[in-house]
């Protein structure tokens, strides 16, 4: 929800690939990428990996839910110019991988 004043952005829309996914983040970009839709990592993730931060000794604990964005998060861009006919797209190249890789 957007809170009242505000408006939000929909620059992205995130998913986080389960745990136990019967596939890699890797296999599902590359094959998305080859369908050319453009994706990325979930920006941020767990910071605490990141080389800027190595200096740092302490942690807030082990951070599980950033280690998981971090590995398994991965979001498709969006903007102005996307029309429906570009994320029916989207829905269309994501369902065909999941059956391939799940054999549904």
């Amino acid at each position: 929800s957007v809170l009242k004043g505000g408006r939000h952005t929909y620059y992205g829309y995130p998913l986080l690939l389960r745990e136990d996914a019967p596939f890699s983040r890797d296999a599902f970009t590359d094959y998305l990428e080859e369908k050319g839709i453009e994706t990325r990592p979930i920006m941020g993730g767990n910071l605490a990996e990141h080389p800027a931060f190595s200096h740092l000794k302490d942690r807030a604990g082990e951070l599980e839910n950033a280690q998981a964005i971090h590995e398994r998060g991965v979001f498709f861009g969006n903007h102005h110019r996307m029309h429906e006919d570009h994320t029916d797209y989207i829905v269309d190249v994501v369902e065909d991988f999941l059956a391939k890789e799940t054999n549904v």
